[in-house]
């Protein structure tokens, strides 16, 4: 009698850990999300930028302005910088090589229930 008490109480702490832990892993997973589309939003908001100043510094005024062409290539470093979180940024987008695995699964599938 006394090992069953002594299991059952173990057995409710096992319970009460892991949900605490699918709890906190939720919520990191949350924060994870967040964060990559923060980065996607940030790094077209960047090349936004980079486009605009290479339009900018290819006018006939400005063409050849020491000052623009250093601004131009201080955004195309920091938009490398960037591109190094893509995997991070990855995680919520599709990409096409997942949309033709993903429609390549959906064909198989439906040729399979055919």
């Amino acid at each position: 009698m006394k090992t069953i008490v002594i299991l059952s109480v173990l057995c409710f702490i096992l319970v009460l850990i892991v949900v605490g832990l699918l709890w906190f892993i939720r919520r990191i997973l949350s924060k994870l999300l967040y964060v990559s589309e923060s980065i996607g939003d940030f790094l077209i908001i960047i090349d936004n930028f980079a486009t605009h100043l290479g339009t900018v510094n290819s006018m006939e005024t400005y063409y050849g302005d020491e000052t623009l062409q250093s601004l131009l290539e201080h955004s195309r470093v920091i938009i490398d910088e960037i591109e190094q979180f893509e995997s991070i940024y990855s995680l919520t987008t599709n990409t096409d090589a997942d949309e033709e695995e993903y429609d390549e699964e959906e064909e198989l599938d439906y040729d399979e229930e055919e």
